[in-house]
């Protein structure tokens, strides 16, 4: 699984420019209880509290358009409509390929992203079910290309059907500042916050200087830790792809202070390929915790 690079841009494209935001300062409210850090598969999914997996989770309808309208088309659905101070997009549609989109995504100009029940409705034809994905809430970010802020107050939901075909749902909500430094193709990511579902509650996060270089490895974070806390348990990950890149990532973690070897399967990507595509598995395993 090769690490996506997410580059925070403040220059204006030809699809979506997020730029100049300011969080509202409301925040998203908690309420989900506190997760049991001592279950290991717990903290495995709460490796998705990373900061960059928070933004690239978040991320995600921004990169669907920009995929979506490459090339300079605009698809009919969701509806695009623009003035000198926003973009947005409409939903209360069909598109061309089946998936009724509904809610708005708006992005202004020197401002920020805000999603008001943006989402989308897709057959999910292996199963003769239907997916149901919605987003709601703000992402902004600020500041010079090479140093850009963000910061994250969302919450989406989905209902969709797993491989075997069975039919669940669940809720995932955020609160969460961040940063990116950037020097030349070497990111180091640092944020705070909370990230909590339905499924296995909530967690208090810190990462502190996680560092993706593809160049040095192309399947973990190369340096860097994110701290996880909640139930007055602490478990620390820490990121070792510049002496250790693992085919499989792996990440050596702490529980309490005592060591508990390596979690499988944490990257510093939430999906690979085509964001896009491959983004609603990625959802589903934000969710409920399956990859």
């Amino acid at each position: 699984m090769r690490c996506p690079i997410y580059w925070v841009s403040l220059v204006a494209s030809s699809t979506l420019l997020i730029v100049g935001a300011c969080s509202s300062g409301r925040g998203v409210e908690r309420p989900f209880d506190d997760a049991d850090l001592t279950e290991r598969r717990t903290i495995r999914y709460f490796s998705r509290a990373s900061a960059p997996s928070v933004f690239g989770h978040n991320w995600w309808p921004v990169v669907e358009r920009e995929e979506a309208e490459a090339g300079g088309e605009v698809p009919d659905c969701p509806v695009r409509s623009e003035d000198p101070a926003s973009v947005s997009w409409t939903g209360g549609c069909t598109d061309a390929s089946g998936t009724a989109w509904e809610g708005q995504m708006t992005s202004w100009t020197g401002g920020g992203l805000l999603y008001e029940g943006y989402g989308f409705l897709r057959d999910n034809p292996d199963c003769g079910t239907e997916d149901h994905w919605v987003f709601d809430g703000i992402v902004s970010v600020y500041g010079p290309d090479d140093a850009v802020e963000f910061s994250v107050q969302t919450t989406m939901e989905g209902e969709a059907s797993t491989e075997d075909c069975s039919r669940i749902e669940g809720v995932a909500g955020f609160d969460y500042t961040g940063i990116q430094l950037r020097q030349g193709a070497v990111q180091t990511w640092s944020g705070s916050g909370w990230m909590g579902t339905d499924g296995f509650g909530m967690v208090d996060a810190i990462t502190e200087d996680e560092v993706i270089d593809t160049s040095v490895c192309q399947t973990e974070a190369s340096s860097g830790t994110t701290t996880l806390s909640a139930g007055g348990h602490v478990a620390v990950l820490r990121y070792d792809g510049s002496t250790k890149c693992d085919d499989t990532p792996s990440v050596p973690f702490t529980l309490d202070g005592e060591e508990r070897g390596e979690l499988e399967g944490v990257s510093c990507s939430t999906h690979d390929g085509s964001p896009a595509r491959t983004a609603p598995m990625a959802l589903l395993a934000l969710l409920f915790g399956r990859r």
